[in-house]
């Protein structure tokens, strides 16, 4: 028959016809139907699919996050529609759609999405790795610690984060996440933490050893006697801090503590203990 788009129009045809008919996706481009007759026709996916419309046809479409839902479409169909971020807001699309949509970092980027959107996907830890977002990307997240202790993300992926020492202290990060992200000595230099956040990271002495942290750091660390009780650290890492008599004396060591930690006499010389010691 061959008929006009113009007939076809007038023809008002509902879904249940289009589907009885078996129409082919010539016809049904042909059809060039508006956003009014999709909605009231109330279309199934499996016709959808079958119009294989082109991604003009489905912005101009402009479809509601109900129809969208409705409709159940394939995350290829999801990634012809290349959405914009402007018409991701205005959706309101769930978090369920959204993930579908198994969007790429290089889609993010280019959606230039608002903070609420990106926190609206809840992302998992496992879609993260997988985006390799950028640090700029996960900076915009910005990510509350309990979202972080959530994610349970990698120690790579924390590391990317960059967080600043600004960020650490807002975020007040419990130890076992600052443990997971195994800061460097020039990661802690860097970040200028407070002495307050050091001491929350309860750092080991094994870790001290492996940081191989400079004496300007410990110092910044203020750390007391009952903490370097709790750690034993041994003569070698107490040799290594190179601690100056000032801060020696500061630590107040009891007899007690200088036995269990065994010093040599090199080390004890260089404390320079008065008599009062």
């Amino acid at each position: 028959m061959s008929l006009s788009s113009t007939v076809l129009k007038k023809i008002n045809l509902s879904s249940t016809v289009l589907k009885k008919m078996s129409l082919s996706s010539t016809v049904l481009k042909k059809l060039s139907l508006g956003s009014t007759v999709l909605k009231k026709m109330s279309l199934s996916s499996t016709v959808l699919k079958k119009i294989s419309l082109s991604s003009t046809v489905l912005k101009k479409l402009s479809l509601s996050s109900t129809v969208l839902k409705k409709m159940s479409l394939s995350s290829t169909v999801l990634k012809k529609l290349s959405l914009g971020s402007t018409v991701l807001k205005k959706m309101s699309l769930s978090s369920t759609v959204l993930k579908k949509m198994s969007l790429s970092s290089t889609v993010l980027k280019k959606l230039s999405l608002s903070s609420t959107v990106l926190k609206k996907l809840s992302l998992s830890s496992t879609v993260l790795k997988k985006l390799s977002l950028s640090s700029t990307v996960l900076k915009k997240l910005s990510l509350g610690s309990t979202v972080l202790k959530k994610l349970n993300l990698s120690s790579t992926v924390l590391k990317k984060l960059s967080l600043g020492s600004t960020v650490l202290k807002k975020m007040s990060l419990s130890s076992t996440v600052l443990k997971k992200m195994s800061l460097s000595s020039t990661v802690l230099k860097k970040l200028s933490l407070s002495s307050t956040v050091l001491k929350k990271m309860s750092l080991g002495s094994t870790v001290l050893k492996k940081m191989s942290l400079s004496s300007t750091v410990l110092k910044k660390l203020s750390l007391g006697s009952t903490v370097l009780k709790k750690m034993s650290l041994s003569s070698t890492v107490l040799k290594k801090l190179s601690l100056s008599s000032t801060v020696l004396k500061k630590l107040s060591l009891g007899s007690t503590v200088l036995k269990k930690l065994s010093l040599s006499s090199t080390v004890l010389k260089k404390m320079s203990l008065g008599s009062t010691v």
